[in-house]
């Protein structure tokens, strides 16, 4: 049985070395080894060996990387305001609760209306009256002039009818205004929402008088949600009216639209006012939220994992490379570990973005604390990494 494909992404390396009690003593395990597991392929010349296990990887260059900032924003619903009735009256029915989510035109609460209701079947009986005498008027107009056209009447009491039908009009146009006023007021006895929102706050019980300096609701406004962030001076170039941005709510993943971008930049912190228009039913007023911008970087290089990065001399960063190497005996496919210096350019998670000598170089991708510059390691395996692993 061949062990030496167990893992598609592992690469196998035999390292040689120089003592020659090592070399035997490593012969015997290698012998054993062999016996164990099948592996009896490599040949075994007497030298020096020792089993290994290398990943290497060939990264790929970049002209350009990507840079994450995360900056703190709030919700905030667009209106929060206090309702109340604009006349005075008595609760006469309280129709929602602290809560409720309601829509624009839904009645909240209603004034007891009896006095109104009478006051209109007053003013409807007087504008019945009216109307009677203002009809009778009218008849006996019409007499005075055809006895007027024989001689009959005096011009002075067609006058007097006609002064009769117009003060009988104008009172007529006057009740009509008071009936409107009236239906007005019996209209105003129930509060009505003035947009969709939510129930904040109730301040009135039933039966209590009200007057219209007195708040009945807090309302909060859920047809327009709005979330408000500070972005620094620098960033505020690359947002655009109109653009989208990543947004994490209550570790939900949502996304906002710029609607406004603030045109003072605070002192103290140096940071512009931006609000983004956000649509969920689940939001909250007063939520925090995080928002993601990305800032483009124009620089070449390359992702490699953390893990294929370590320290060397005087603050500096090295990277183990798989270089060509001379056989000492019939294998083939040698290696040689070298290094080269980078120069590590964005941190992201367990990636690095990195400058240096890299092109069309194979490099170790873990384990460099076993390794050392110039040791010869064979090859057996050579597998790139899964898509996505150097990209972020």
């Amino acid at each position: 049985m061949d062990n030496s494909n167990t893992d598609g992404s592992m690469a196998i390396a035999l390292v040689y070395g120089s003592s020659i009690i090592r070399g035997t003593f490593f012969s015997i395990i290698f012998f054993t080894i062999n016996l164990l597991t099948g592996c009896g392929d490599l040949p075994d010349d007497g030298d020096n060996i020792k089993r290994q296990w290398v990943l290497s990887i060939t990264p790929s260059k970049q002209t350009s990387y990507i840079r994450r900032h995360y900056f703190n924003g709030r919700v905030k619903f667009h209106q929060q305001v206090n309702i109340g009735f604009e006349q005075d009256g008595q609760i006469n029915e309280m129709l929602v609760n602290e809560g409720d989510v309601i829509a624009k035109g839904q009645p909240l609460a209603r004034l007891d209306r009896k006095i109104l209701d009478a006051q209109s079947k007053q003013l409807k009986s007087k504008q019945d009256d009216l109307e009677f005498q203002l009809e009778l008027a009218n008849k006996s107009l019409d007499r005075q002039k055809s006895l007027h056209s024989v001689g009959h009447s005096a011009l002075q009491a067609l006058d007097e009818f006609k002064s009769r039908q117009y003060s009988l009009r104008a009172s007529i146009n006057q009740l009509q205004q008071e009936i409107n006023t009236n239906q007005i007021r019996l209209a105003k006895t129930t509060l009505l929402a003035p947009f969709d929102a939510v129930v904040t706050r109730g301040y009135i019980d039933t039966g209590s008088v009200v007057n219209p300096t007195v708040a009945v609701f807090q309302l909060l406004e859920t047809e327009t949600v709005e979330l408000y962030a500070g972005i620094p001076i620098r960033l505020i170039d690359e947002i655009q009216i109109g653009d989208y941005y990543p947004v994490t709510i209550a570790e939900r993943e949502l996304s906002a639209r710029v609607i406004a971008v603030g045109a003072q930049v605070e002192t103290a912190t140096g940071i512009v006012p931006v609000r983004f228009a956000i649509d969920d039913p689940l939001l909250r007023h007063g939520e925090l939220a995080m928002i993601r911008i990305d800032e483009v970087y124009s620089e070449e290089g390359y992702w490699i994992p953390i893990t294929a990065v370590t320290d060397g001399l005087r603050g500096t960063w090295k990277v183990l490379t798989l270089e060509a190497g001379n056989s000492p005996n019939s294998l083939t496919d040698i290696k040689r570990i070298g290094q080269v210096n980078v120069t590590i350019q964005h941190i992201s998670n367990d990636k690095l973005f990195v400058s240096g000598d890299l092109e069309n170089r194979k490099i170790v991708l873990d384990g460099l604390h076993r390794l050392a510059q110039g040791q010869l390691v064979v090859v057996t395996t050579d597998n790139q990494p899964k898509p996505g692993l150097l990209q972020q």
